[in-house]
């Protein structure tokens, strides 16, 4: 008898009686009883017994997680086998993503389950991140007392946690995913629990990591069959003799037999005499049902042995074996997959030899040990001529070799570094720009043995970013200069026109009249510098039509031989069938002269000043960043003078930038290529530059051919004619109004005035059966031109209006112009130009 019993401390014994009856003749009278304390025995018989349950359950979970290579079915039986022995109330199993190092919630059972499926654990996140970063077992009797517990979980299943026995899961040291179980109540798993879970892990890393490797070699043999079009696997039936019965039309073709030639032939002729005994050997197995897989290789028509990987499997009609079907495929691309993933050091080189981006490995000192195909292309450096040598020494410039030094220490004390930015050399001793993430390289021992960097090539974006820069800053620029040359000719309109008026009203002969010519030519000049900064801003061109460049280009070198010092050699050469451009002829002329002028400039001592132009054709892959595909005609002109540094031409275009202040007596604005860039811009076409100090420059422009016919040429200008219409002159300027008034009423028209858009409106509504024409401000407090045009056309919806503005035709005058005004007053003008203007709507 086995019996508990309370020690005099408080404890409990195990005792086991025996007991003897005590007899007196023949009768009992009483019981001996000896006991016996077994405590020990009992702790150790229990101990035995628990142990033969844990190796049983150990035993039950080998045995369940290795019978299969599916990871779902893998982790569904490990999370029954461990319920069965903690009986917990909730738990997951959380996989490591590679990628991201991430916990994934890859399987989980109890309450809300179905709510943390899928979700994610930044690396330490949580006490299931911090086992996995640390790769610890641990045991949390109340989460409640501990800091690493992540409650936002419980928010999301509504699961209280209160105790957590979480276990990592290791392969060879690395931790693979975490076994978390959890409870409600404090204080419920114990120490055994966790040297169960803890002897268990193992075998379950194992299996799961097994079941991953066989899913991604399952996923890329998947892969692998997708992408290898049209590839099909030789099909062979044999009878019990080994006589081929049939054949599918791949092995027919894969041997090179014609269809039904191999029927009736014996294996031995399609199998190379090396491979008979390993052949028959594997054949023998088949009448005792046994099939296989193996290799071998086969014998083409022409005597070609093609190895194949075979597989075999006895076929059977009423319990008799009647011959063997085999499947085989080439087996050399099989082989490729299979080395692909087992030797992950070929896969990589195969991956660095290929990428578009560079790879470079290297040591500590900075010497290059790894240059792959990428980097040549972006250093123009061989891998035979830079192997060995120091990153400092080749394509590390200067400026960044301490830079070079610090990060190259740091990947070797394990730190990796993302999209560092640096300027690099190439060995032509041109900057690249590249975008670099550097990593360091373990060996087995965890010790960083080489730095690898990875290189994108950024300098075509970089370059990119700078054109847009520069392109915002000049329309910046445009739209300052614009407004400066708007008001400019305000003023410059009433002195021009006053002065023309007063000309008009002068005979040939008074002795001021010549005072007056040098007051319009100086107002003329002015008005060309504004035109100037016009056409840099909006881009002035009135009107546009097929132009022979070939022509311009003569005309400006018929002008250049009367001016430019005979120092300097002008030669011009073009295309015999050079095509037309679309354009503004005098515009064009002028951006040849400004660019011919500049490189006059550019050479005081003297030089060769080459004009060129020819048809060119940009496809989409040789098209420049601005410009579309098609055919241009592509215009250079290039000098052999002192030439520019990048400072200058980073500023060449900019309007009054000028290196020629202080030459020629100080005449250089600084708009000369401000218009040229703007004149080739409003073309839709583009500019380059090329130039180096003291080896010369060359400015490249790309103009679009026209699809239309060159125009005939303009009649001769008709004789000024004045009239007896009213006429409504509106602008903001009493000095405008004036002298339109004036000039007007000396040609026989009668002249309204009105001060801005609301009063011009009040006195067309009231007087608009008289009004023949009103010659409109563009730009007027209260009421704007446009704004005004509109109001008049309600009234009359057949009114005749010329817009003024002294802004340039194009921008905001447009949208006027194409809503019915007849057309356009560039100020400042003379008497000529109104009267012309004027006479011309009038007269439609």
């Amino acid at each position: 008898l086995e019996i508990r019993a309370a020690a005099k401390d408080g404890s409990f014994i195990t005792l086991s009686l025996n007991s003897t009856p005590l007899r007196d003749r023949g009768q009992t009278v009483g019981l001996v009883v000896i006991g016996h304390d077994i405590t020990d025995f009992k702790k150790a018989q229990q101990a035995l017994e628990q142990g033969n349950l844990d190796l049983l359950f150990l035993n039950e979970v080998s045995q369940a997680v290795t019978s299969t290579l599916d990871l779902n079915e893998v982790l569904t039986k490990l999370m029954a086998r461990i319920n069965d022995v903690l009986g917990m109330e909730a738990a997951s199993i959380m996989l490591v993503d590679e990628s991201s190092g991430e916990l994934v919630f890859a399987t989980a059972a109890g309450g809300g389950a179905e709510w943390v499926k899928g979700l994610r654990l930044q690396p330490g996140q949580g006490i299931a991140g911090w086992v996995a970063q640390e790769g610890q077992t641990l045991l949390v009797p109340d989460v409640r007392e501990d800091p690493r517990f992540y409650p936002e979980i419980d928010s999301l299943s509504g699961f209280v946690t209160r105790s957590v026995l979480c276990v990592p899961l290791k392969v060879k040291g690395r931790v693979v995913g975490v076994i978390e179980a959890l409870n409600k109540a404090e204080g419920t798993f114990t120490s055994h629990d966790r040297r169960l879970m803890e002897a268990m892990a193992p075998t379950a890393a194992i299996a799961i990591e097994n079941a991953r490797l066989y899913q991604a070699l399952r996923e890329a043999k998947e892969f692998s069959e997708s992408i290898v079009q049209g590839m099909t696997e030789g099909l062979l039936i044999e009878d019990e003799q080994g006589n081929i019965t049939f054949v599918n039309p791949r092995t027919e073709d894969m041997l090179g037999y014609a269809p039904g030639e191999l029927i009736g032939r014996h294996w031995t002729e399609i199998v190379p005499s090396d491979h008979h005994q390993q052949v028959s050997e594997e054949l023998s197995k088949r009448p005792q049902g046994v099939a296989s897989r193996y290799e071998a290789a086969l014998l083409s028509k022409d005597g070609r042995e093609i190895p194949v990987l075979i597989s075999a499997r006895p076929q059977f009609a009423a319990g008799q074996y009647i011959g063997t079907l085999s499947v085989f495929t080439d087996i050399t691309e099989r082989k490729q997959m299979e080395m692909a993933l087992v030797a992950s050091h070929e896969k990589f080189r195969t991956i660095v030899e290929h990428s578009p981006a560079g790879i470079i490995g290297y040591d500590r000192e900075g010497r290059i040990r790894y240059w792959n195909p990428a980097c040549e292309r972006i250093y123009g450096w061989r891998e035979d001529e830079i192997l060995g040598k120091t990153l400092y020494e080749t394509i590390g410039s200067a400026a960044e070799h301490a830079k070079m030094r610090e990060v190259i220490a740091s990947i070797f004390e394990g730190e990796a570094f993302r999209f560092n930015e640096w300027a690099d050399v190439a060995k032509d001793g041109s900057l690249r720009y590249v975008l670099a993430s550097e990593v360091p390289l373990r060996d087995e021992q965890g010790q960083v043995q080489l730095a690898l960097t990875t290189i994108i090539d950024v300098t075509e974006r970089k370059q990119l970013e700078e054109q847009l820069r520069r392109s915002q800053k000049m329309e910046a620029l445009g739209t300052l200069a614009g407004g400066i040359a708007h008001d400019f000719n305000n003023i410059l309109g009433g002195i021009l026109g006053y002065a023309s008026f007063i000309r008009s009203q002068m005979a040939a002969d008074d002795p001021f009249r010549g005072d007056v010519e040098t007051i319009i030519r100086s107002t003329q000049r002015a008005a060309e510098l504004t035109n100037q900064l016009l056409a840099f801003a909006r881009g002035s061109r009135p009107e546009t039509r097929p132009v022979d460049l070939g022509e311009t280009v003569h005309e400006v070198v018929r002008l250049l031989e009367r001016t430019v010092d005979r120092s300097i050699v002008i030669e011009p050469h073009l295309d015999g069938e050079l095509a037309a451009v679309e354009g503004d002829p005098a515009q064009l002329q002028q951006m040849l002269l400004n660019l011919c002028l500049n490189a006059r400039d550019a050479m005081p001592a003297g030089g060769c000043l080459a004009i060129e132009a020819q048809n060119m054709t940009l496809d989409a892959t040789h098209a420049l960043s601005d410009l579309k595909p098609g055919d241009y005609v592509h215009l250079s002109v290039s000098d052999t003078g002192i030439g520019m540094d990048a400072e200058t031409l980073s500023h060449i275009f900019e309007p009054f930038f000028t290196t020629k202040r202080e030459q020629a007596g100080g005449k250089h604005s600084g708009l000369g290529l401000a218009m040229v860039y703007s004149i080739a811009r409003n073309h839709d076409g583009a500019i380059r530059v090329e130039s180096e100090p003291g080896r010369g420059s060359t400015f490249h422009v790309y103009l679009p051919v026209s699809t239309r016919p060159t125009a005939p040429p303009k009649p001769p200008l008709k004789a000024l004619v004045g009239g007896i219409e009213t006429i409504l002159v509106v602008d903001d300027e009493e000095v405008i109004r004036d002298v339109a008034r004036r000039i007007l009423c000396a040609a026989g028209y009668t002249v309204l005035t009105a001060e801005n858009g609301v009063q011009a409106v009040e006195i067309f509504r009231q007087r608009h059966e008289e009004i023949g024409l009103v010659i409109l401000d563009m730009i007027m407090p209260q009421m704007s031109g446009e704004e005004a045009f509109a109001c008049l056309r309600e009234i009359d919806p057949q009114v005749r209006a010329l817009l003024s503005s002294g802004y340039s035709q194009e921008g905001r005058a447009e949208n006027i112009l194409r809503s019915g005004v007849r057309g356009f007053l560039q100020k400042p003008y003379t008497v000529e130009e109104v009267l012309r203007k004027v006479r011309s709507v009038l007269d439609e």
